[in-house]
């Protein structure tokens, strides 16, 4: 997950369901600053303590975060659907 840079703007009643290539420029603000990342083969997923956590909304300056995903299909099996 990316923290988009904090003056990053979108049209928020525009944004794309799925892919963001339409709005690859405006995204590459987001490319830079990696916020959280696993990967196959990671023992454990980032767990923050109850007290503590990731900041999103309210005061923090990151409105936006971009998800980025990569499907592991090594074998190639065209049995297996990524929609």
């Amino acid at each position: 997950m990316y923290e988009c840079d904090p003056t990053a703007q979108f049209d928020d009643n525009n944004l794309p369901d799925d892919l963001c290539d339409a709005i690859y420029q405006q995204t590459a603000s987001c490319a830079y600053n990696g916020a959280i990342v696993w990967d196959v083969g990671g023992n454990d997923m980032v767990a923050f303590p109850e007290e503590a956590g990731y900041p999103m909304g309210g005061d923090f300056p990151i409105k936006y975060y971009m998800v980025q995903i990569h499907y592991h299909n090594p074998n190639q099996l065209s049995s297996m659907k990524f929609d």
